[in-house]
């Protein structure tokens, strides 16, 4: 039976990609920040389920991991690192300095601080995946030439979402350096239509999921270290 850890679980593309997987006969782990999140999941999955309850931010946040993991699968075959906030301010004059650090915390940090804690399980599985959901947004080059720039984006989601990539390229060398079993890919979802996306976003989160599932299922070891739109091919970084 293969196991995923799926942070940002509670609800939107995380709570799809929950069900998905699960459904798929999967173990699963979903990590939510609210103990209402946990009772519901678990009166949902009766069954190959162990709800982590943690903000990926947090210094508890790895040992809540390990101890779940380690007392149940042992192993993880994929961490999806999906947990991410909207941020605030698309002006300079708006922008506040703590926004952007909790951006950046939960973006990039948090994503690190779970794969810190996943590594030594998915050392176990025969290709371990490390997916970081990112964002159009995250992409330096796109940005750069002027695709959104007039468009309302906060400027931290923008920044934590970038510090977020270039965690996944940091990341995915060191292991490759190494030739670890495990990889790192940053995957930029689509347009999905959740409570905090942006005005052109039409699919639902549960068709999202559906798709998303068969391309991680899919990731091969020369597919790590790379920026992906699936469906349409790699995002320019």
């Amino acid at each position: 039976m293969k196991s995923i850890l799926i942070t940002g679980a509670g609800k939107g593309l995380g709570r799809a990609l929950l069900q998905e997987f699960w459904q798929e006969g999967y173990y699963v782990y979903p990590l939510v920040r609210q103990d209402v999140h946990k009772t519901h999941i678990e009166q949902v999955y009766t069954e190959r389920c162990t709800p982590i309850v943690s903000d990926v931010s947090h210094t508890t946040c790895g040992a809540r991991i390990k101890q779940a993991v380690g007392e149940h699968t042992g192993i993880l075959d994929i961490v999806i690192n999906n947990a991410g906030i909207p941020g605030t301010g698309h002006k300079i004059e708006e922008v506040q300095l703590e926004d952007i650090l909790l951006g950046f915390k939960v973006h990039c940090l948090g994503a690190l601080n779970v794969s810190k804690a996943c590594l030594p399980y998915l050392r176990k599985s025969e290709l371990g995946k490390i997916v970081n959901i990112s964002s159009r947004l995250g992409s330096l080059t796109k940005m750069s030439d002027g695709e959104f720039k007039h468009r309302k984006f906060s400027y931290s989601y923008r920044i934590g979402k970038a510090a977020q990539n270039m965690l996944t390229v940091c990341l995915n060398n060191e292991l490759s350096l190494n030739n670890e079993p495990v990889g790192v890919i940053a995957i930029h979802p689509g347009l999905v239509k959740t409570e905090n996306s942006a005005r052109d976003a039409y699919e639902l989160p549960a068709d999202a999921a559906h798709r998303l599932r068969r391309y991680i299922e899919g990731i091969k070891k020369e597919d790590f270290g790379t920026y992906q739109n699936p469906g349409q091919g790699a995002f320019p970084w």
